[in-house]
């Protein structure tokens, strides 16, 4: 059995041979937690969304977002486990990261160098998208008292962008 930072590192590395992968995964970390899934729906017309990135509650936890591998966005229903919306094609690369802004409107980055905002009720096309950065978007963090976005990537840089402008 793996530790937890040598199998990340042999990840990190493509050491670690892929049909391995998810039998590594549970054995060193999930296999003690009590975990309940969450809808594992065939994806739509044989679309594969992929590793889940990360994922964000909105603020009133009525809405999970998970930010997926394959440039897709799925939006559930925390209540009751069910998968509300698929969104394909959200980015040109990997989803990394999903953070809301209220109960409404959320933010992700991917790997495709771009921030997107976008309201909850209607997926359909983004409100907003942010340039700036060199490389893959990897986190991003909200102060709502400054209406501050905060952003990082592998560029090496930190942006703050105001939202409200």
């Amino acid at each position: 059995m793996l530790s937890c930072p040598t199998f990340v590192r042999k990840c990190q590395y493509g050491n670690l041979a892929k049909d391995r992968w998810k039998d590594a995964i549970f054995s060193t970390l999930y296999k003690s937690f009590g975990v309940s899934s969450v809808s594992t729906t065939t994806p739509l017309n044989g679309q594969d969304w992929g590793a889940v990135f990360g994922c964000g509650f909105s603020p009133d936890g009525n809405l999970l977002v998970a930010a997926c591998e394959n440039k897709c966005m799925l939006v559930y229903d925390p209540h009751n486990a069910r998968l509300i919306k698929r969104r394909f094609n959200t980015h040109t690369g990997c989803v990394n990261c999903v953070r809301f802004l209220d109960n409404r409107s959320f933010v992700t980055c991917s790997d495709d160098t771009t921030v997107r905002l976008w309201d909850a009720r209607n997926l359909t096309n983004e409100l907003k998208v942010l340039r700036g950065h060199t490389s893959w978007v990897k986190n991003i963090e909200y102060c709502s008292t400054a209406g501050k976005l905060i952003t990082s990537g592998f560029d090496g840089n930190i942006f703050s962008w105001d939202i409200n402008k």
